[in-house]
């Protein structure tokens, strides 16, 4: 391989539940995501768009970008499973 200069410098994202219950634990996990080098976070699928709007309220804390995971099983195919 090429010898490096200097270390790289990778964005490091986590995934978080935004209906988890209790939220504050996965908030706690936030925390210690961040601490650890996430720099982002990516949610599983939204299903409750008030319960995630509460998330994001009380996950802006942090100050870190969140992508709201979304779910179109009738653009994915997925959707058919369930028929």
């Amino acid at each position: 391989g090429n010898e490096l200069d200097g270390k790289p410098d990778f964005c490091l994202g986590a995934v978080v539940n935004p209906g988890a219950d209790p939220l504050e634990l996965q908030l706690v996990k936030m925390g210690k995501k961040i601490e650890v080098g996430a720099r982002f976070f990516q949610t599983q699928a939204v299903f409750d768009l008030e319960m995630f709007d509460e998330f994001m309220k009380k996950a802006s804390q942090f100050g870190v970008p969140i992508l709201g995971g979304d779910n179109y099983p009738e653009i994915s195919g997925y959707g058919q499973i369930y028929e």
